[in-house]
């Protein structure tokens, strides 16, 4: 199995640099998953496991 990440983020709650440093932590930590994940063996269907972090504002979601 395999984790895979992504994130949404919105500059109305993080700044750029906060956004940067959220990105590098999300890939160290999908780094350090997978290489506990690489050599297990589960009894299920599933080859990807998918992980989104959605960060917005409250605008955002007033306005959706």
């Amino acid at each position: 199995m395999e984790l895979w990440m992504s994130i949404e983020l919105s500059k109305e709650v993080l700044t750029e640099e906060d956004i940067l440093e959220l990105s590098s932590n999300q890939r160290e930590t999908e780094t350090i998953i997978n290489d506990t994940l690489k050599d297990r063996k589960y009894n299920i269907p599933i080859g990807v496991w998918g992980c989104i972090t959605i960060m917005m504002g409250k605008m955002a979601l007033l306005s959706g």
